[in-house]
């Protein structure tokens, strides 16, 4: 077995290695694209520290390395059109700083840490974006890796033996990992990252790929059959994960995309969910309970304020967000940075003082509390609106997109715009991590550097000539 160290470089190696070596045929943007699929394959847990909260994952080194390659060879690249998703992040990465700076820490250090957090993934994704075609090219990559992240989470679902902790390094404690069956019928599969619900936000992100390869390959049968044998794996990946969240995610997509691109659907859909609101509201404790059937990992019973409470992974989340809510309201446009909200339980003001319940109400299970409590309202309006900006964007180029980012068309954009529907509502059942972060804001910038190319089409430049 492998150390730590030793698996994060012999991945981070491949990726650049493969990356140069198509980068030299296929153009350097390219080559960032193939960076990171390949970089995808490392787990997460695959990271070296440059501090004792500086943690640098395969994804982060590869992304430094290629765009630094692009940087020297290809700078024009980067002066590209911007659009609103660009605009909202730069805003947020801004802010960030802004907020950590104002309670004491270092400008440069901090410039840095918020630049690797939010830009350099989105950057990563949004230059790899830049020339025409990159998303059908890139498909075949990323579609092989979703694969093989599928297979061994259904692998690791019905055996409990995870294929990266097994060929390289076991994975480390810094979550706490379920060994049992869920609802006495499968183990949780986390594959290549460090919680199931991570895994199956990460496998919804990935979906758009699939649809890319799907659809740039119109009338080609023995593609259009690879793709729904992908779609199925990806599926039943999230599946294997045992988590509700990602499954909820997955039937809104569903739900999402027909709405989007069907009227009557879209009819259907709106009172599916009048009438499913008004059904959880009358029936809020038996839906509660239905929904924790069989899962009773967190204990039962809590006392709150001499008030002995019902306590479950669902009645968490609703605790977390009945107890934060008002302390996010408290703290201002500002919230208490990034020092202060980066442990559980955060230190700051208005937790319970009780020892156990602190701790357990601690786990702030829902990225937009978390951050709001980190960056204040300020903070979250613009993750909120980070979100919104991706929706509206993808919308807004399915009609273009035969045009302008041919052979992709409509479908592509529409299942971006579902899946950006779709985890931030999975979202709110965990918090903010980089596991998953790191990629869900990767493809926030495939879809910003998708726009950039179809401006620089519409004014008639054609990147691959130019620059």
């Amino acid at each position: 077995m492998l150390s730590i160290e030793l698996s994060f470089l012999v991945f981070s190696s491949i990726a650049v290695i493969v990356a140069v070596i198509r980068g030299r045929k296929n153009g350097w943007s390219h080559a960032l694209g193939v960076s990171m699929a390949i970089s995808l394959l490392s787990a997460s847990w695959f990271e070296i520290f440059v501090t004792d909260d500086f943690p640098i994952k395969t994804s982060t080194a590869v992304a430094v390395v290629m765009l630094s390659i692009i940087t020297i060879l290809r700078p024009k690249i980067l002066l590209s059109p911007i659009g609103l998703i660009d605009i909202v992040l730069g805003c947020l990465v801004i802010w960030n700083i802004v907020v950590d700076v104002s309670y004491g820490t270092n400008i440069l250090p901090t410039s840095i840490k918020a630049w690797g957090e939010w830009m350099l993934p989105f950057a990563a994704g949004r230059y790899a974006m830049i020339h025409r075609a990159a998303m059908p090219k890139l498909a075949p990559w990323f579609v092989t890796v979703m694969v093989v992240m599928g297979v061994a989470a259904i692998i690791e679902s019905l055996t409990s033996v995870n294929l990266w902790g097994v060929l390289f390094h076991e994975v480390d404690d810094s979550v706490t990992q379920s060994t049992g069956k869920r609802y006495n019928l499968l183990y949780r599969a986390i594959a290549n990252v460090r919680n199931p619900i991570f895994l199956g936000v990460l496998l919804i992100t990935l979906l758009p790929w699939i649809m890319a390869l799907i659809e740039s390959n119109e009338g080609d049968r023995k593609v259009k059959f690879i793709g729904l044998g992908a779609f199925l794996i990806t599926i039943l990946g999230v599946f294997a994960t045992v988590s509700r969240g990602p499954v909820i995610a997955l039937i809104i997509v569903a739900a999402v995309y027909a709405a989007i691109s069907n009227r009557i659907a879209r009819l259907t859909v709106v009172a599916a969910m009048v009438i499913g609101g008004i059904g959880i509201y009358v029936q809020f404790d038996n839906v509660v309970r239905l929904v924790d059937v069989g899962v009773n990992e967190r204990g039962s019973l809590m006392e709150i304020d001499g008030e002995v409470k019902i306590y479950d992974g669902t009645r968490h989340r609703l605790m977390v967000l009945n107890l934060y809510v008002p302390i996010i309201a408290k703290a201002g446009p500002m919230g208490f940075g990034s020092a202060a909200t980066g442990s559980f339980p955060p230190q700051i003001p208005g937790l319970p003082s009780d020892p156990k319940i602190r701790d357990r109400l601690g786990v702030v299970d829902n990225s937009f509390l978390v951050n709001g409590l980190r960056l204040g309202y300020v903070g979250l309006t613009l993750l909120a609106s980070l979100f919104a900006a991706t929706v509206f964007t993808a919308i807004s180029m399915r009609q273009s997109a035969g045009t302008f980012l041919h052979p992709l068309g409509s479908k592509t954009m529409t299942l971006f715009a579902s899946t950006f529907v779709a985890i931030p509502c999975a979202l709110m059942t965990l918090y903010w991590d980089y596991d998953f972060a790191f990629w869900v804001l990767m493809h926030m910038g495939l879809v910003a550097g998708m726009a950039s190319q179809s401006k620089w089409a519409r004014r008639g430049i054609n990147i691959d000539e130019t620059f």
